[in-house]
């Protein structure tokens, strides 16, 4: 959905520019004092001098190292290479082949040497190009002589005959599964036994699913204090803005790749525009209640954010969307100047709300 990925991308450029240098303490910006000041005034905050809230811990299980192993092993499965008989339609065989239309090679028309399998009897080639490789032998080289049809796509090809100088390399034989063993660990990864790469694996998912339960964790605080809270009224003005935002980037993104609307919102996994819209509407008036309730929380804890700060965020995203003018940028993800300072506040007011978090949700008292 395309507010989540907005806000993936925003959270990502945000903790590479605190982690480089940003200031917790340092001057607020207009922006950001005007923003607080005005969001303050459409909640009333709930009680977050302590924050109840249930702790996800992820475990590493034998399966997840099970299924590293398995994935290992399967992406160096092999096929049986034979070359001790002729080919028969059926096969699969791995060839090479450089094509010429009156002696002169075209483009797409050459493995260039990487070899290429194609399934004998597949109808994967024009014309008989299949047929006229069954009956060679892997190691020979022979022309497969060919006429690309008159309706071919590329109009260059079209109704011409060529030739193919191919080499028949080998026919595939059955999948051959290597086995699990220090030897094939030490030549397939960079570790030296199956025990030393299975503890690098249950490692590396143990960093994984603390930095996913932290993330989790930190939802969890963040929205008890949201549920606790009673927005009275939204900023209509600024809801609109930022759906006609997201919708008018969505109808950009059609009309730069020449196709309808209603295409790009299949593609996210809407039936039509209209129930994109409903959607976006709806998710947008979330995200705003978040906004809401996190300026507020800054507002009165005096949590700050400085255009250095958001300036940094701006220059963590054009590095890491490619894009290198922001008013692009903006346009093409539905951002305001003004959410480059909310990543920020959001940040901190999370750190903030974390000193006041129970992690014990049976104390916690009945709402």
């Amino acid at each position: 959905m395309k507010l989540k990925k907005i806000s993936a991308m925003l959270v990502s450029a945000m903790c590479v520019a605190l982690l480089s240098g940003c200031s917790v303490g340092s001057a607020d910006s207009k922006i950001s004092a005007d923003m607080k000041k005005k969001y303050n005034s459409y909640v009333t905050l709930g009680d977050y001098s302590k924050v109840y809230y249930e702790p996800v811990h992820t475990e590493v299980t034998d399966n997840d190292i099970q299924n590293d192993i398995d994935s290992l092993i399967s992406s160096k499965k092999t096929k049986a290479q034979i070359t001790d008989r002729v080919a028969t339609m059926g096969d699969a065989v791995n060839i090479d082949y450089v094509g010429t239309i009156d002696g002169v090679a075209f483009d797409g028309g050459n493995t260039n040497g990487a070899g290429t399998v194609l399934v004998l009897g597949s109808h994967s080639y024009i014309d008989t190009f299949e047929q006229q490789i069954a009956g060679h032998k892997p190691g020979e080289e022979f022309d497969v002589k060919v006429k690309f049809p008159d309706d071919y796509g590329a109009a260059n090809l079209a109704g011409k005959e060529a030739v193919f100088a191919t080499k028949l390399n080998y026919i595939e034989g059955e999948e051959i599964t290597p086995k699990y063993s220090d030897a094939f660990v030490a030549s397939n990864t960079d570790y030296k036994t199956t025990a030393e790469y299975e503890e690098a694996m249950r490692k590396k998912h143990e960093e994984t699913n603390s930095a996913s339960d932290a993330a989790q964790n930190e939802e969890a605080i963040l929205q008890s204090v949201i549920d606790s809270s009673i927005v009275g009224k939204y900023p209509e003005k600024d809801l609109k803005t930022k759906i006609d935002s997201i919708q008018g980037s969505i109808q950009d993104l059609a009309d730069s790749n020449g196709v309808d609307v209603n295409s790009v919102v299949k593609m996210y996994g809407y039936s039509s525009i209209d129930e994109f819209k409903n959607n976006i509407a709806d998710n947008v008036k979330k995200e705003f209640t978040r906004r809401i309730v996190v300026c507020a929380i800054a507002y009165n804890e005096k949590i700050t954010c400085s255009d250095d700060e958001a300036d940094a965020i701006i220059q963590n995203m054009l590095k890491t969307s490619g894009y290198t003018d922001v008013d692009a940028l903006n346009k093409a993800y539905g951002y305001a100047k003004e959410d480059y300072y909310y990543s920020v506040l959001e940040k901190k007011v999370i750190d903030f709300l974390k000193t006041k978090a129970v992690a014990s949700p049976s104390d916690a008292p009945a709402k």
